[in-house]
């Protein structure tokens, strides 16, 4: 009976029914409770759903039966580096790697964990490793192996390793994911083949779903996009990049509410801040820059990673997740009693015992009161910029799940005005002292803005420009941040017929605020 389910679990999660096949699961589990397979086969249902907390205990009852099993360690090396417990993920990486040296998944985790620690050699050499050992159709069907491996180029600015390695692959199968990356970074060497097989793609109409269509199109369109942006042909560029977010709204379910109902909770948890149930870190040394998704939140982390002694961590989920319980109602969330004390061990990793260490997650700006409620001596950059500017950049990206409410200006409008309100609510409700700085400022005056930021850091360091240009940035800002700061992204003139449309929206979300008081 066990083998028959057995059976049909992987055959639903061959067909992406990973719901489906954890209920089966389940089951099988509860029938037996102490045999490997079942309980592996459990960890892999909550894995491929993300539930990372969940398969991570299960993935560790498995290994109490046998440590010695290689997809048990080097799948909980993968989600300790989910959940950026990245000593622990180095430990089991490490171990797996030394159980099957020819598989190459461990390598990927330690490639990655290499370039969290900003150590671009090593992160290289297991980059050589990996495609020793990967199989073409393996990589071109997995897109977060090849951006991971393109960034490691990057990062150590070779470029022309970069585009080699895109040619290559495109000659051979033509991979939509790689032809975005390309364009982001070069899109004036995108090739008239690449062109035209792009287009003869966007011909084809035999999709299982809008889902299957939408991570096929979606990123071809952006690529298109970005090509035409970069001959200047903007009429062309902006229809490309109102049919791609067209495609992606059908693959996002973003609830506005949802995001509102979260502000409102926020609001009653600060109301009686001493029921807050956190134990109290000091905090020093630690740097959060936060704002709305491509407001110049990287343009600031560059110029604070720019000064010795100062390490950035880049985009970490960490502390969100740490108190994420507290917020939201997410089955695999846990609710920690010392999220600081977990949170510090966390970066202990990346930081290596440099004095400054750099949090830029945008989102954090949800997290304000809670940052200075656990680390009362951190600091707190915020950036501001001008909202259809903002809104402008956040619609030309490719995002799906990691911002969810990119494509239609009418979500990012009202992210943007409640946005604002939290800003508000921090600083004039609760008197939360944080530093804000204008975007606009900043491209205008960086120097004079970076002794600002120094100052209120507590850098005794001057502002450096062209060891800020060295900075590596693993954001959709990878390639403007290496490049002199301008003002040309300073009011954007693309999709005009929109702004008034967006401005409404806009508008009317503050007024919610403003009636809600």
């Amino acid at each position: 009976m066990s083998n028959s389910l057995l059976s049909q679990i992987i055959e639903n999660i061959n067909n992406s029914k990973f719901h489906e096949s954890e209920q089966l699961a389940w089951g099988l589990y509860n029938q037996n409770k102490t045999d490997f397979n079942i309980i592996k086969t459990l960890a892999l249902t909550l894995l491929l759903q993300n539930k990372y907390n969940g398969s991570i205990d299960f993935y560790l009852k498995a290994e109490k039966i046998n440590s010695n099993d290689f997809d048990v360690i080097n799948n909980i090396a993968h989600l300790y580096l989910k959940i950026e417990e990245f000593e622990k993920s180095y430990t089991y990486a490490k171990k797996a790697q030394k159980l099957n040296e020819v598989a190459y998944q461990s390598y990927i985790t330690l490639l990655e964990l290499y370039l969290r620690k900003r150590d671009y050699e090593k992160a290289y050499s297991y980059t050589v490793e990996i495609l020793k050992r990967i199989k073409f159709e393996q990589l071109i069907n997995n897109p977060n192996v090849i951006y991971i491996i393109l960034d490691t180029y990057f990062a150590l600015s070779k470029r022309d390793e970069a585009l080699k390695f895109i040619n290559y692959a495109n000659k051979k199968i033509f991979n939509p994911e790689i032809f975005y990356y390309h364009s982001t970074f070069s899109p004036e060497t995108i090739s008239d083949e690449f062109i035209k097989a792009a287009k003869k793609i966007l011909k084809f109409d035999g999709y299982k779903n809008h889902v299957e269509k939408g991570k096929t199109v979606g990123p071809i369109l952006f690529g298109l996009a970005k090509y035409y942006e970069s001959k200047k042909d903007i009429e062309r560029s902006d229809e490309y990049y109102l049919s791609s977010n067209k495609e992606i709204a059908n693959i996002q379910r973003f609830q506005p509410l949802l995001n509102q109902k979260l502000i409102l909770k926020i609001k009653e948890i600060f109301s009686s801040e001493e029921k807050l149930p956190f134990e109290k870190r000091l905090g020093e040394g630690l740097i959060f820059i936060v704002g709305m998704p491509r407001s110049g939140t990287t343009l600031i982390e560059s110029i604070v990673a720019s000064a010795p002694d100062t390490m950035s961590g880049g985009e970490l989920v960490s502390f969100y997740d740490l108190i994420k319980a507290s917020l939201e109602k997410d089955e695999d969330s846990i609710l920690h009693e010392d999220p600081g004390t977990i949170y510090e061990n966390r970066i202990k990793f990346i930081r290596q015992g440099n004095k400054f260490f750099i949090d830029k997650l945008p989102g954090n700006y949800q997290s304000i009161g809670y940052i200075k409620h656990i680390f009362p001596k951190s600091k707190i950059i915020y950036v501001r910029r001008d909202p259809w500017d903002n809104a402008i950049s956040l619609f030309k990206q490719f995002y799906i799940s990691n911002i969810p409410y990119s494509s239609t200006f009418f979500n990012i409008a009202v992210i943007y005005a409640n946005h604002e309100e939290l800003i508000r609510y921090w600083g004039d409700t609760l008197k939360i002292d944080f530093l804000t700085i204008e975007y606009e400022d900043l491209v205008k005056n960086t120097s004079e803005m970076a002794e600002l930021i120094f100052n209120y850091c507590g850098i005794n360091h001057r502002y450096n420009p062209e060891k800020r240009k060295n900075f590596f940035a693993r954001t959709a800002s990878k390639n403007q941040v290496n490049k002199d700061v301008h003002t040309a992204s300073i009011g954007k003139k693309s999709f005009e017929s929109y702004k008034k449309e967006f401005q409404n929206y806009l508008e009317n979300q503050r007024e919610y605020w403003i009636d809600s008081k």
